[in-house]
């Protein structure tokens, strides 16, 4: 389009710089060459220049938001991971790939139990599973699920209560044969891994997602999330619970996974529990 056109339809149409425009104008190195009549051709000629720009810019993201949706339509079952109980999984049904989703109640409420039966069952389905309960050591869950291989309640085991039965030292080698088994080729429990760590920072966070990744997890539990700890300082309460939140999303959509996060939820949650 000619210089005259854009002069033209500059003035029919009003164009004429804004203020900030026409600073910028005057402080470029050519502004004192322009002549006046010009100044609103030149502001229509970067206005349309921007609109091509955010058009090419919208147009690709617009054809990669319909790429990645499009692989959405290929996966199959096996992509998502269901809930081990029919009556759960009928009411939430499927967990896709790049999802985050809470397991939120009360202390004492069952989080851990349920998460911790849930990874057994998956790990017995086949499933790949990366735990990090970081409320309990990797050994007080092992021993757990040893416990539970056996048939002694995991409590019992903590408690020292199973140290009353009279065949004690029967079952104290039934706990350790299955305790050793986990490590067995054909185990079971060689899908499902913990992670090594009580308290997790941003970095932390980070590594141990990128090591879920690599390991292949179908998915990742952190129990509890209110433990993580991201906030870079300075920020309030809002912050730090948004800023541990985005980044559980984040990386659940970089590296395709699937991600549950427990946490508490109190009556005095207001004035004891951010979370």
């Amino acid at each position: 389009i000619g210089k005259a056109a854009l002069i033209a339809e500059a003035h029919q149409t009003g164009r004429i710089p804004s203020p900030a425009e026409e600073a910028a104008i005057r402080s470029a190195p050519f502004g004192v060459s322009i002549d006046e009549a010009e100044w609103g051709a030149l502001c229509l000629l970067v206005e349309r220049a921007r609109r091509y720009q955010a058009e090419r810019q919208l147009d690709d993201e617009a054809s990669q938001q319909i790429d990645d949706g499009l692989r959405m339509l290929d996966y199959g079952a096996d992509r998502y991971l269901h809930w081990p109980w029919a009556a759960l999984d009928g009411l939430v049904g499927g967990m896709a790939p790049g999802t985050l989703h809470y397991v939120v109640c009360p202390s004492k409420g069952g989080k851990t139990t349920l998460c911790r039966s849930a990874a057994s069952h998956w790990v017995h389905q086949g499933k790949k599973v990366y735990y990090a309960g970081l409320e309990m050591t990797a050994k007080m869950l092992r021993m757990m699920y040893a416990a539970d291989e056996v048939g002694i309640d995991p409590g019992d085991v903590v408690t020292g209560a199973w140290l009353q039965r009279p065949d004690v030292d029967v079952w104290r080698e039934r706990l350790r044969a299955a305790w050793l088994a986990q490590d067995e080729p054909e185990s079971p429990y060689r899908n499902l891994k913990f992670a090594p760590f009580e308290t997790v920072n941003r970095k932390v966070a980070e590594q141990m997602m990128a090591t879920a990744s690599d390991w292949g997890a179908d998915v990742v539990v952190v129990d509890h999330v209110d433990m993580v700890s991201t906030s870079s300082g300075g920020g309030n309460e809002h912050t730090a619970t948004r800023e541990t939140q985005q980044l559980f999303l984040a990386m659940a959509q970089r590296y395709d996974m699937k991600v549950i996060l427990t946490s508490q939820l109190n009556t005095v949650g207001k004035a004891h529990d951010i979370w």
